[in-house]
């Protein structure tokens, strides 16, 4: 599961390097889920903490004006990118599994569709999308390992799925099948 964050984080972040952010209160948009009620165990030694927000991704912005439209790929669309991952150990893993279940029946609640949903003894994984009509305007990830790692993913954006697209493409060389579901969508 670590590889498959490490590829979700790494197409991420590679997609920041050309957005065209978006002025909105990150806090009202539908599409974003707060992360910080997400307890890191104090006693957690492998951790990855990303949070960027409007103002980072429009500084982000700054730095690729000069860059001609052909040399860089658009991902526009995109608001936020909130990453929390980190090892969990047994006795923590009851209290991760319940919190990762509240957020999925709040999602469910405010009309997300949840697109994947696995429940074992030994793995949780839930992935939902919020929709505004045809457009992705948020993308909930959440994912538990027993006795190795827990993360939760929330990407926010006004139509987040030309830059999904757009990383599939990417990536089609590298981990292409991640994305290739998204491209049985049509998303025009």
């Amino acid at each position: 599961m670590k590889k498959v964050i490490s590829i979700i984080v790494v197409l991420l972040l590679v997609s920041i390097c050309t957005i065209q952010a978006q002025d909105v209160a990150l806090e009202k948009h539908p599409g974003y889920v707060d992360l910080e009620e997400i307890d890191i165990p104090g006693d957690a030694e492998d951790i990855t903490d990303i949070s960027l927000g409007p103002a980072f991704l429009r500084l982000l912005q700054e730095f690729t004006e000069d860059m001609d439209d052909d040399e860089i790929p658009k991902f526009s669309g995109l608001i936020s990118i909130r990453i929390k991952a980190f090892d969990v150990h047994y006795r923590d893993e009851e209290r991760i599994r319940s919190k990762m279940e509240k957020i999925a029946a709040q999602l469910k609640k405010e009309d997300w569709e949840m697109f994947v949903h696995l429940k074992g003894e030994d793995e949780f994984v839930n992935i939902s999308v919020k929709f505004d009509g045809e457009r992705i305007i948020g993308i909930m990830l959440m994912a538990l390992e027993s006795g190795d790692e827990a993360a939760f993913v929330n990407v926010v954006g006004n139509e987040i799925d030309s830059s999904i697209r757009m990383m599939g493409k990417m990536s089609m060389g590298w981990n292409g099948a991640v994305f290739r579901w998204f491209d049985k969508f049509d998303w025009q």
